[in-house]
């Protein structure tokens, strides 16, 4: 991927990473000025999204073959550690809900299983890594997860039937449903 985007509608400030083939910055850009600021040099966080109840940054850091969720705290001058994941585990596609209570991320296995997790913010910062709803698509992976703009769904694209279609994942029931049927795919 070139880079990876986060958006913060409020402020009206976009974050993206820049320098991606190296030690990967984190980067602010002011849309109102077109002014541009590294964040975070050489800080090895991508697949950023931006948490609009604490102005918080998460994204994930891979290192030595691990997957790390991070939080890049409101005066985004430094990050946090949240978890670690085990080697084989990783993840992609972060999405914050509007209410900054939960987290929504693709997680691949070393044995190929893939699946979309829906967490609790509250439980991710207690270590606690147990989804509270997961969209799970047999060999296919859910990707670009995003959550709805009440918080109750999440959004994301998958191969399941062969060609890519949009599928709702209900987070109080854990049940999906397919929101498209393209013969040639969205």
């Amino acid at each position: 991927r070139v880079t990876s985007l986060a958006y913060d509608p409020v402020e009206k400030k976009a974050y993206y990473t820049a320098d991606n083939d190296a030690w990967r910055d984190l980067m602010e850009l002011d849309v109102a000025t077109g002014k541009t600021r590294t964040l975070l040099e050489d800080a090895r966080i991508g697949d950023i999204a931006f948490d609009s109840a604490d102005q918080s940054i998460w994204g994930i850091t891979h290192i030595n073959g691990l997957d790390t969720l991070v939080r890049v705290r409101a005066a985004h001058d430094a990050w946090n550690q949240v978890l670690t994941f085990r080697y084989g585990t990783q993840l992609s596609d972060l999405d914050i809900s509007p209410d900054g209570t939960m987290l929504c991320a693709t997680i691949s296995e070393i044995n190929g299983e893939s699946r979309l997790d829906v967490f609790l913010i509250k439980d991710l910062l207690a270590a606690n890594l147990h989804p509270i709803a997961s969209l799970r698509l047999g060999t296919s992976i859910p990707e670009s997860g995003a959550f709805s703009p009440d918080g109750k769904y999440v959004y994301a694209t998958s191969f399941y039937t062969g060609v890519s279609n949009v599928y709702r994942l209900n987070i109080a029931t854990n049940k999906f449903d397919a929101m498209t049927k393209a013969v040639t795919g969205f």
